[in-house]
């Protein structure tokens, strides 16, 4: 199942599922809606992050979000070059009023964001057809509860094995 896939440098993609971000500022509109998976490109220069992290903390802080725990440098590297979470596209706007929108950007607005195990991968620029083992695991198990193959204890402890299999030890 390929759904479409957006490239974000880190901490943005970080902020979207851990700060609240709700808004993805980018030079071109789209006409999508629907589920798009975030994927976390590989660029990563700390001197750049560390100031990026700062100016998401205070967006976070004035959008009303709570700030996490510190993220330590590592953390986020670990987290680059694949794909980390799925999130909604709603809308694609000039004039948002979130403190993450940037004044003259398209505003892609993003609801529901939903972290997803990390999953190596190489991005692209600009939209790009993607699938997560996650979430085709998720169609599967859906699709066998449907036909009444398994029970829905089953399908929890599929997803439960899943998840371990998908997370670093």
């Amino acid at each position: 199942m390929n759904i479409p896939c957006l490239s974000i440098r880190q901490p943005w993609a970080w902020s979207i599922f851990m700060l609240g971000k709700d808004v993805e500022n980018r030079s071109w509109a789209t006409k999508y809606r629907g589920p798009l998976l975030v994927h976390t490109g590989k660029h990563f220069y700390p001197p750049e992050i560390r100031e990026n992290v700062r100016d998401c903390a205070r967006m976070a802080k004035k959008a009303g979000h709570a700030i996490p725990d510190k993220i330590t440098m590592h953390e986020l590297k670990e987290q680059t070059g694949g794909i980390v979470g799925i999130v909604d596209v709603v809308d694609c706007i000039r004039d948002s009023l979130s403190p993450w929108a940037i004044p003259g950007e398209w505003h892609w607005v993003l609801a529901d964001a939903r972290p997803l195990p990390f999953y190596p991968c190489l991005g692209r620029l600009g939209l790009f057809p993607a699938s997560h083992p996650f979430l085709l695991r998720g169609q599967a198990l859906d699709n066998e509860l449907a036909q009444g193959v398994m029970s829905r204890n089953g399908v929890l402890a599929m997803e439960h094995e899943a998840l371990k299999e998908l997370m670093p030890a």
